[in-house]
């Protein structure tokens, strides 16, 4: 069919039509044979533009339709003037038609007193203007090529160093307000955390002070809320005997003794709509508070405690709350810590008593703090604040304390993120006895604590979000489900996105190629594939899937880097488009769930910390949850499902997911090299419906006693002029890897074929440079030994030099060549690069990467 298109295009220039003078008496009524051969020539293009897209349905056939169809024109227009004469005739016989030929007439003569005005400006600059399109193609050749390695993005958004304050006027553990604007105005800072201490009870003075809380807000502040559980404070407690009465609060908790209270608390913070702070239960390990060991309460149920009450908000729907865990030593954080799920801050007690303390013995917030540091939690990417900071001014020097405590924090404590001010002389845990008072934290000179912490250049205030941004409805009722979750289960599917963005990968998917890629998905023993749309290649994908007895999950990708506030128009119109495709394709039986891809939160959690994180995601949460509602009016037969990044948030964000958008029926786990081990163990314990939306081989094989439906990561590596893949069953050229044969060998019990040997890259062992001559070689690991390669191994290597972005992602390749050896030119920015190694047999392939020169530690 392509020969017949190029056969139509060049028809022009190739045929020999004799000379036939053109009658010149006005009269072509029987003229119709000289129009013979350009009839037929439009005829047989009708045909093939018809045939060979029905046939095959691809961008290179719609092109060479769309140039068959130009020339369908030209030659139609050519018929059109030889019957000039009867043409003539009908307009004097039509009015109309007389009417709006002489408006063409008019345009006619207007445009081709433009065209003489633009050949001759074209005859003029035709030496610059042909400068200029080879400079842009230049241009454009080299923007697209990706040669350009981008430095690493600054996170601004996680840059951050947030002041906060307690300031209370009376003995109520509220911060006054107009002690805080009063201290803002001395320190020329904005506190951006307003510290309250509310204790557990049933009386006013345990509920939220709303009108305190609401000015918070309004002055861009979080009010953080320590949420003590005082249990003498409840009227149930009064008969017991006053040892007894703050005893054992977790069990207490735990048996569902204070659920009421935490019914109605949990319920006030939902009802704020914006981000609150709750440091429950802070330092757990301090024998001052009835909460510890002191109270006979053990490590584990002070964890188990603690995730009651978490699970308990997220029951009545406060997501809003931001959990703040806080030990009061460090050999407290590995046994007290309740888990990553449960946490968005840690916080840490960072008070100098000076010579009252216990050891007599004056800290700086370093010698505090380093303890800390040391743990191995601290060097996650959990945010820390100093929740109570300060130092007697009774034991001098507090100036100097806070000078030097900031320097330290900016020298070597990245993972501190706030800092909130003790400034209290209310504090009533331990009495100064040599004048039998409350010990006094106020800080003495705000001016200069101002002036030192100014010297932090961080971001220092949270993200002013604008009104009216939409929350995301809590919508605890779902759609009636009639889903057969049988078919999930059996799913034996593999992601398909090959060609899917030809516009970069210049290579357009021709049917024949879909239909070999589905026979040989169906010998390994696939019986699903997931398949990206709407796309060009919808009709091809499809009916061969359908015509060869695969299911399909037809998958919808999120578009990148979206911004779920500022891009709400763009994204409400990809809704759009994925709801007019569902309804266009819901009658095909093939198609057995819909699916959400891409994985926004993984991008916002790594953008943001609650919380600024709290209304971009509400945000998604609120776009998503009208989607998939949608969805399930259009098509409520199907599955919907939504696709989450197995990262150490994982068991929380499905959690959460599962109870705000109950019509998500499935939710489809996706784990790559990075992902997070714990979660990936944990996953078995999922209460929430889930399969695999994409995992590699060996992560599948890992995993698959779970018995959930399965998308191996991808049939085929991808290579386009934005981003490359090495996560297929194939490589990019279309020879298979192991994993191929090990998923063919598990599912229909083929046979493996001899594994090759492993292999690796002998690097050199030098120092290299830019522009400098190296030679790599290929080892081979044979009899317990790594050797050169020797030629009866009947191994082929290949070498290509891949360029990774700023993440280390790789985005381009550059082949280099073949043999067990290849000299090298080391490129500019040599860390930017990678060599990857193929060692290739008769039937597989092995590839391995290493950088370009060995790390000097």
């Amino acid at each position: 069919m392509v020969d017949i298109y190029y056969w139509i295009i060049l028809h022009d220039f190739t045929q020999k039509v004799p000379y036939n003078p053109t009658p010149k008496d006005g009269r072509d009524e029987n003229n119709w044979s000289l129009n013979i051969p350009n009839i037929a020539v439009i005829a047989i293009s009708l045909f093939s533009i018809i045939f060979g897209l029905y046939k095959d349905w691809n961008p290179y056939n719609l092109i060479m339709a769309g140039f068959a169809a130009i020339n369908c024109i030209i030659l139609s227009f050519t018929i059109v003037a030889s019957r000039q004469s009867q043409f003539r005739k009908l307009k004097r016989k039509v009015p109309v038609l007389n009417s709006t030929m002489s408006y063409v007439s008019e345009f006619k003569a207007r445009f081709w007193k433009l065209r003489r005005k633009i050949y001759s400006g074209v005859r003029s600059t035709a030496l610059m203007i042909t400068t200029l399109i080879v400079c842009g193609a230049i241009y454009f050749v080299n923007t697209r090529s990706g040669n350009e390695v981008k430095p690493l993005p600054y996170n601004y958004n996680k840059d951050i160093f947030i002041s906060g304050i307690f300031a209370p006027e009376k003995s109520n553990g509220l911060t006054s307000l107009k002690l805080v604007k009063q201290y803002e105005v001395q320190s020329k800072l904005h506190f951006g955390i307003v510290s309250l201490y509310i204790p557990w009870g049933d009386h006013a003075e345990s509920m939220l002070p709303n009108s305190l809380i609401d000015s918070i807000y309004k002055s861009n502040a979080i009010p953080m809320i320590s949420w003590e559980p005082w249990q003498s404070l409840f009227d149930k407690v009064k008969s017991f005997e006053e040892g007894q009465k703050e005893e054992k609060v977790f069990s207490r908790i735990l048996k569902g003794d204070y659920d009421d209270y935490l019914n109605v608390f949990s319920k006030q913070i939902k009802s704020l709509k914006r981000p609150v702070f709750i440091r429950f239960a802070h330092e757990a390990d301090n024998p001052q508070y009835p909460w510890s060991a002191k109270g006979g309460n053990s490590a584990e149920e002070f964890k188990d405690g603690w995730k009651y009450v978490h699970d308990y908000f997220n029951k009545n729907g406060a997501y809003n709350a931001i959990w703040v865990w806080n030990p009061r030593k460090s050999d407290a954080v590995s046994g007290y810590f309740p888990g990553r799920p449960y946490v968005d801050w840690i916080g840490v007690t960072n008070l100098n008593y000076g010579t009252r303390n216990g050891s007599n013995s004056w800290y700086s917030m370093e010698q505090l703090y380093q303890p800390f540091h040391k743990n191995p939690l601290f060097k996650t990417d959990l945010p820390v604040m100093l929740a109570e900071m300060g130092s007697l001014p009774a034991e001098g020097k507090q100036d100097q304390w806070f000078q030097n405590a900031f320097k330290s924090i900016r020298r070597k404590f990245p993972e501190i993120k706030a800092a909130v001010f003790f400034n209290s002389s209310l504090d009533r845990n331990t009495i100064d006895t040599a004048i039998g008072k409350p010990l006094n934290w106020k800080i003495e000179d705000f001016t200069k604590v101002g002036l030192a912490l100014k010297k932090y250049n961080k971001k220092r205030s949270w993200i002013n979000y604008p009104n009216g941004i939409e929350t995301a409805v809590n919508n605890t009722e779902s759609s009636t489900k009639n889903i057969n979750t049988q078919v999930l289960s059996e799913i034996r599917g593999v992601n398909y996105a090959k060609g899917q963005i030809w516009s970069t990968n210049y290579h357009a998917l021709k049917k024949k190629e879909i239909v070999a890629d589905i026979l040989e998905m169906k010998k390994v023993g696939f019986n699903t594939i997931k398949y990206f749309g709407p796309s060009v290649y919808d009709r091809n994908v499809l009916n061969v899937a359908e015509d060869n007895g695969l299911k399909v999950a037809y998958s919808y990708w999120l578009p990148d880097n979206s911004d779920f506030i500022a891009d709400r128009k763009a994204l409400d119109s990809y809704a759009d488009k994925v709801l007019n495709t569902v309804a266009e394709l819901k009658g095909r039986k093939d198609i057995i769930l819909w699916n959400i891809a891409n994985t926004p939160l993984r991008k916002l959690e790594h953008d943001y910390y609650m919380p600024d994180l709290f209304f971009p995601r509400e945000a998604y949460i609120s776009w998503l949850h009208k989607l998939v509602k949608e969805i399930k009016k259009i098509d409520p037969s199907r599955p919907v499902t939504v696709d989450l990044y197995a990262n150490n948030n994982l068991g929380k964000n499905i959690a959460m997911l599962h109870s705000r958008i109950p019509d998500i029926d499935y939710f489809g786990l996706v784990a790559d090299k990075y992902s997070d081990s714990v979660a990936m163990t944990e996953i078995k314990n999922f209460k929430e419906p889930y399969f695999f939306s994409r995992v590699n081989t060996s992560g599948y094989l890992k995993n698959k006693s779970t018995k959930a439906g399965v998308f191996i990561a991808n049939w085929q590596d991808e290579m386009t002029n934005q981003f490359v893949t090495f996560d297929g069953l194939k490589d990019y050229s279309g020879k298979n890897k192991f994993e191929f044969y090990e998923l063919s060998n598990q599912w229909t019990g083929s046979k493996l074929p001899s594994k090759m040997p492993m292999i690796k890259v002998l690097l050199p062992s030098v120092t290299i440079f830019a522009n400098m001559p190296v030679t790599y070689r290929a080892l081979v690991f044979n009899s317990n030994e790594w050797s050169l390669p020797k030629p009866e191994a009947n191994l082929r290597f290949k070498w290509n030099l891949v360029k990774t972005d700023s993440y280390g992602n790789p985005v381009n390749v550059i082949e280099l060549g073949e043999g067990s050896s290849m000299t090298l030119t080391i490129p500019e920015n040599p860390s930017s690069y990678k060599l990857y190694l193929y060692a290739m047999n008769d039937s597989e392939v092995k590839i391995v990467s290493t950088k370009l020169n060995i790390p000097l530690n």
